[in-house]
């Protein structure tokens, strides 16, 4: 028996009108297996989700009902509804009654299942190979992303060799094939560096035995070696992401053998060689409270190398596959600082156009380093001292308690134990 949705549209004469592409980025956790599929919504098309064999998206998580959910496309905009599911359809965190219309980046969450909106206003191309100072930038907020909403991000390095005439003609074939989010970058004579937001690792090797199928055309007398970065299974930032593609690069050969992916590394900055034996009992420190859920202070002065204790305490701990955010607290300004923290809902403040996900949201399931705690204020010291206790932060702006799971690991080069003597410093945060 088949079942039908009808989404009913309230009125909105007002509301904008979906441009050229409307797109669902799916993303499907069952444990340890996760899944992404990207669904293009052409103008009046319908996409369910739910348990039904009818469902566009069938799901068998107990989470999720009959036929849960419903997105549909219209020509005053894309919506969702809830079809009176058991446990309900979230949309940027908060529950759903009626149809919503969804914007651009909103997060619609139904059971085990995260969905991301993605709408163009406009069928604009960039232009597609692009100069290489593009890459930091852009790789950059990519990154910081992919951190603060826990999304895959992949990066390739794609080197082609032949004749210059069939290498122009092979690097126009390969980015024909990219998407628009994509961005390839000339990095280097015959080298290209390649972002592939959304992307993980297996959808990433699916995406680079593609391109270079592409690249090879029907004859091209030309060899191709290409390696594999992704975050944050390799890597956790921009220069690592590039210079674990490189490396990965370096160990692939032309042939069968072209696509290269090494194992994830470990951070370089935590790759110390430790001959001191004072330095030896600290790092032997280190392993003993990796894998405790205590909070960790270090102290010391400033080029000591706080930061790579830091990084050795994530990465000998169970945490180590999971994201390790960094935070300067010196670097901000406390209003600022907070918002960072703790992240911050739409219309919370002047120039808060959207929600935004704090740094202890981003490293949920990871590790938060904040450098520099001596230098917060009192306020945020109070906040920080109640989400060490509960394990839940509040958005700047917003009521709902949101339950996070993150090692805090701190430094500093002042002496707390006297400032908290001396009132500079909460106490009971210390």
């Amino acid at each position: 028996m088949s079942v039908e949705t009808k989404l009913t549209v309230p009125d909105q004469d007002d509301a904008p009108r979906v441009g050229a592409r409307a797109s669902l980025v799916v993303y499907e956790s069952d444990g340890a297996d996760s899944r992404t599929r990207v669904v293009e919504l052409a103008d009046g098309a319908q996409f369910t989700i739910g348990r039904s064999r009818t469902a566009s998206l069938r799901s068998e998580s107990e989470r999720v009902s009959r036929i849960h959910a419903c997105f549909q496309r219209r020509s005053t905009g894309l919506y969702v509804e809830d079809v009176g599911s058991r446990n309900g359809t979230w949309v940027n965190g908060k529950q759903i009654s009626e149809p919503r219309l969804l914007a651009s980046g909103d997060e619609v969450v139904v059971g085990p299942i995260t969905v991301v909106v993605n709408i163009t206003t406009s069928a604009v191309t960039p232009a597609r190979i692009q100069p290489p100072r593009v890459l930091d930038e852009r790789l950059a907020a990519e990154v910081d992303r992919a951190r603060r909403y826990r999304r895959p991000l992949s990066v390739l390095m794609l080197t082609i060799d032949g004749e210059t005439t069939d290498t122009d003609e092979a690097w126009d074939r390969v980015a024909a094939q990219l998407r628009t989010m994509d961005l390839i970058v000339e990095y280097a004579p015959s080298m290209h560096a390649i972002v592939l937001p959304e992307l993980d690792r297996h959808a990433a090797a699916d995406t680079a035995r593609a391109l270079v199928v592409a690249a090879h055309g029907m004859a091209s007398a030309i060899e191709t070696k290409l390696g594999i970065a992704t975050f944050p299974d390799h890597a956790t930032t921009a220069d690592t992401l590039i210079s674990h593609a490189r490396r990965a690069v370096q160990a692939s050969s032309s042939g069968d053998d072209f696509l290269a992916v090494l194992p994830p590394d470990t951070d370089p900055s935590a790759a110390a060689i430790v001959v001191d034996p004072q330095m030896r009992r600290v790092f032997e420190l280190v392993r003993k409270v990796a894998d405790h859920p205590i909070t960790v202070l270090i102290q010391g002065e400033t080029g000591v190398g706080k930061e790579v204790i830091a990084c050795a305490i994530h990465n000998a701990s169970s945490r180590a596959r999971a994201p390790l955010v960094r935070l300067n607290c010196a670097s901000l300004p406390e209003a600022l600082l907070e918002s960072e923290l703790f992240g911050h809902e739409k219309g919370a403040f002047t120039g808060a156009d959207r929600r935004k996900h704090g740094y202890f949201e981003a490293a949920n399931g990871g590790t938060l380093f904040l450098d520099e705690i001596g230098e917060i204020s009192a306020a945020v010291q109070a906040k920080l001292l109640r989400v060490l206790e509960n394990s839940r932060v509040t958005r700047v702006g917003g009521t709902d308690e949101i339950e996070v799971d993150v090692r805090v690991v701190c430094a500093t080069h002042r002496d707390l134990e006297r400032a908290s003597r001396d009132g500079g410093f909460r106490s009971d945060l210390f």
